[in-house]
């Protein structure tokens, strides 16, 4: 059985579009070689946005690593399965969660903004969050 870490290293607001109150997040990582992955964040569940991130990411990074079976493996079922894990797991979802609570948290205090006072500075704020594994 093979083990296939894969290594979170940045998440940050790519986008922001206010009339949506959305936010862009892309978030880069690495099990054989970089890759990039991008979600649109509304306010909503923040634990639910983490599940679905880290969810999509193990089903990206299985499409490279396909269940086959060839040569003496034919006879180990188990040597052809591989198993796909988070590098630092709990300090890779502890800063995952921050980091999109933070943000939920931003798009809430926006949405509910009745003035037009401090909109430019609220707006560029949600381009400068970023955060690296």
């Amino acid at each position: 059985m093979k083990q296939i870490p894969i290594v979170l290293k940045r998440i940050e607001v790519t986008q922001f579009v206010p009339a949506k109150g959305a936010a862009h997040v892309s978030l880069w990582f690495q099990h054989t070689a970089p890759h990039m992955m991008q979600w649109w964040i509304t306010p909503g569940d923040k634990d639910a946005y983490v599940e679905k991130i880290m969810k999509e990411i193990k089903q990206f990074v299985k499409t490279f690593h396909p269940t086959e079976f060839h040569g003496d493996d034919v006879n180990d079922i188990l040597a052809s399965h591989s198993i796909i894990v988070f590098d630092k797991q709990d300090e890779t979802e502890e800063k995952l969660n921050m980091f999109i609570g933070k943000l939920l948290e931003k798009l809430k205090a926006f949405h509910s903004t009745k003035t037009s006072e401090g909109y430019i500075g609220k707006v560029i704020s949600f381009e400068k969050m970023g955060i690296d594994f």
